[in-house]
């Protein structure tokens, strides 16, 4: 009779652990499972290496198939107001995150405040590994981005430039970093041949939100005849049209 009942309370311990995933007060990582599992129905802010899904001011960055390579790196998370001020919150996945078996999940809480936009990723000595950047009232953003898909551009390059009274707005789609690494010049000529520059950094006027940019620029008042835009380096012009304020 003891045997028997050495048996069944054996059984019972072994369904008790069956039960709790092995832990008698119940599964540590339970709730940690069901919020990675939770991601899964749900479209990504940026979809990379990692991706990152945006619950209000809280960030969280998910990657299956996860191994130490994946986290070895630094994350950059730039974050951009109004106005073109950025704030970094760079961090170590170690300080933010937790690798559970072949799953990897962090969090980073952006700062209160106005936030127009997120460019995130991970770097090494060699530069960005990864790249992303997006809005974070993206509806909008991207209505006003798709609304230009059936108008006709005053200038089609490596952006198209469209015109709204004395709004320009550099659109493209398909688009990377390197498409905004390099600075944008709009030279604004009068009747008289006098000329105005209002050059710019992508950073400075605009937003990448996955693959699609977006850039705007207000001309000044008064008379303007013509703008000559594109983008140059230091071997000079990568792109140059120009157009007919009446065009």
């Amino acid at each position: 009779m003891l045997l028997a009942g050495g048996v069944a309370a054996a059984l019972a311990v072994s369904l008790l652990l069956a039960a709790t995933g092995g832990f008698p007060g119940g599964d540590p990582n339970a709730s940690w499972l069901a919020r990675y599992a939770s991601f899964a129905e749900r479209e990504p802010v940026a979809s990379s290496v990692f991706e990152v899904y945006r619950d209000g001011r809280t960030l969280t960055y998910v990657r299956g198939y996860c191994g130490t390579l994946d986290v070895a790196d630094r994350f950059f998370v730039h974050v951009h107001r109004d106005g073109g001020a950025r704030e970094n919150l760079d961090f170590w996945f170690r300080e933010r995150g937790r690798r559970h078996s072949d799953r990897c999940m962090a969090t980073v809480e952006l700062p209160d405040g106005d936030v127009r936009s997120v460019r995130t990723g991970q770097y090494d000595e060699t530069g960005h590994l990864w790249d992303e950047e997006f809005a974070l009232g993206a509806e909008a953003w991207l209505a006003r981005f798709a609304s230009f898909a059936a108008r006709d551009p005053v200038v089609s390059s490596a952006f198209e430039v469209y015109r709204d009274g004395r709004t320009l707005t550099w659109v493209r789609g398909d688009c990377g970093a390197e498409n905004v690494a390099d600075r944008l010049f709009v030279h604004v000529y009068d009747g008289g041949g006098d000329r105005e520059n209002l050059d710019f950094w992508f950073r400075e006027r605009g937003l990448r939100h996955g693959d699609r940019c977006m850039a705007s620029v207000e001309l000044p008042d008064g008379d303007v005849r013509s703008v000559r835009t594109g983008q140059y380096d230091e071997t000079g012009h990568l792109w140059d049209e120009e157009f007919a304020l009446d065009a």
